[in-house]
């Protein structure tokens, strides 16, 4: 698969000083508490190395999983730290090897400090664009992009500003048009009370165009993304008001510019978010969102003809649990992928602990009442939420949809999302991006990226990658001749998290 991450980094002085917590070792602590805390480091750079060495930690996980220590500061653990740790360390030192590619680390965008919301394109000949959004301390929120030329050349990869106004800035897309000519779309608010439309900046030979505002749909446009077709344009989609919820909104650029605008959820009576497009093979467009109805989220996918007919929406997921964040690819063969989020959540907007039962199960073991676990040493049942979460992806088929074979995120945490990112190979194949969850004792957890690509028996194993320890925030992968290319945000938690303590 050769993917080569690259991670603009984040060091969380976005407003100016550290992100909270004193060192331990300087605070006001007795001589047994600083002890426990020396043990909680340690054991949880044991951890980490554990994860960099590709080691399945999940039974660690689970040992540790409702325990005092990740739901209490250290002076309420009961004396019972070394003795949880000693435990966990049993366990952790029988973890089995994972299996899937050696984990890889990352290249940082070093003009990158206070970065987020990262996107990446390639051009045909292997040369990337990565955008992103960069704070600037006294100026704002500004746009960046670094074109990096091929592998090959000895061109250097300068950091552009797209925008040097101080205005507000949300999730920026990279593509790259058949001419390979690359573009920025993002959304846009000039001031606190102006309204947010999707903008877009086009590149030439001498630098970046202005931002050109390209929604021309009411407060707040934004939720955009871009496919280009076979031949030389581009289709824009968004999300904005209708009536009283939300559409799905669609807008052509050719090389005579951009077309009208249409609501490609017309007729939906549901509202509906977070749209994804693809072009497919005979010119056509299709469309999916995620949309609620019927007390649960479901993604809804729709085709619509290059003539502008829209087709029939078509429901893809259903039940009761929730089917988020979609995204779309079309491989070489023709064949349409989907890939989304399914997330359960048991007993979703309950009272908690006030949470009202039939009087039989009063007294029950938990156990067998569904949505509550299994009480912990100092944690009630009542209290441990019941969350699941998968990745799935499908091919779509004419009157059904299909898996692969294979496990997706296989012994890998992806609660409470993943949100995935399909990528279609330039010469065949198919790879999903996505994050995973990792969690260390004492309220320490993180979210790296990981990548799985679709081989001809199925899916091959997910390889996870050292550097990229951030938020729960999507990556963006691209292809080119040859593999793909990751980048995804990076904030050095886990570097905090192995050297300071924060508390409950």
């Amino acid at each position: 698969m050769n993917p080569q991450p690259v991670a603009p980094s984040h060091d969380h002085r976005h407003h100016g000083g550290m992100c909270g917590g004193l060192d331990h070792h300087s605070g006001k602590y007795t001589a047994q508490q600083q002890a426990d805390l020396d043990l909680v480091l340690a054991f949880n750079r044991r951890m980490s190395e554990a994860i960099n060495a590709g080691l399945d930690v999940t039974a660690t996980e689970a040992f540790l999983d409702p325990d005092p220590l990740r739901y209490m500061w250290v002076d309420e653990g009961q004396g019972r730290i070394a003795e949880q740790l000693a435990g966990a360390g049993e366990v952790l030192a029988q973890a089995p090897r994972l299996a899937g590619e050696p984990r890889d680390g990352v290249e940082w965008i070093e003009e990158s400090g206070n970065a987020s919301r990262p996107s990446i394109a390639a051009a045909a000949d292997g040369t990337t664009c990565t955008t992103w959004i960069e704070w600037v301390p006294e100026r704002g929120e500004v746009l960046r992009a670094q074109v990096r030329p091929p592998a090959d050349s000895s061109e250097a990869a300068a950091v552009e500003e797209i925008t040097t106004d101080p205005v507000d800035l949300f999730r920026p897309v990279a593509v790259v048009d058949t001419a390979g000519t690359f573009l920025v779309f993002v959304a846009r608010r000039d001031t606190p009370s102006s309204p947010v439309g999707v903008y877009a900046a086009r590149r030439g030979r001498d630098g970046w165009s202005p931002l050109e505002q390209v929604s021309d749909t009411g407060h707040p446009s934004f939720n955009h993304e871009v496919a280009p077709d076979a031949g030389d344009g581009l289709t824009l989609t968004w999300q904005a008001p209708v009536d009283s919820g939300f559409g799905i909104y669609a807008r052509t650029w050719t090389t005579e510019g951009w077309g009208p605008t249409s609501l490609v959820s017309e007729g939906v009576e549901a509202n509906v978010w977070d749209p994804a497009v693809v072009a497919l093979p005979d010119g056509s467009s299709m469309f999916a969102w995620s949309e609620y109805a019927d007390a649960s989220y479901r993604v809804v996918l729709r085709t619509r003809s290059t003539d502008g007919a829209l087709g029939e929406p078509r429901v893809i997921t259903g039940g009761s649990d929730y089917a988020l964040h979609p995204s779309l690819a079309v491989t070489s063969d023709g064949r349409i992928w989907c890939a989304f989020d399914v997330i359960t959540m048991h007993g979703h907007a309950g009272s908690g602990p006030t949470r009202l039962r039939p009087a039989r199960e009063v007294g029950a073991d938990p156990t067998h009442i569904v949505g509550v676990r299994t009480s912990g040493d100092s944690v009630p049942s009542e209290l441990i939420p019941e969350v699941s979460a998968t990745i799935r992806v499908v091919e779509v088929l004419a009157d059904r949809v299909r898996e692969a074979p294979g496990e997706l995120a296989a012994r890998l945490d992806v609660v409470p999302s993943g949100l995935p990112k399909l990528v279609a190979g330039v010469d065949g194949g198919l790879a999903v991006v996505f994050r995973v969850h990792r969690k260390l004792p004492l309220m320490t957890y993180y979210w790296e990226v990981a990548a799985q690509a679709l081989g001809p028996q199925g899916w091959e194993p997910a390889s996870t990658f050292s550097g990229t320890d951030g938020t729960l925030e999507e990556p963006a992968v691209t292809a080119y001749l040859g593999g793909f290319t990751i980048a995804a945000q990076m904030d050095r938690r886990l570097e905090r998290a192995l050297t300071w303590s924060e508390g409950f």
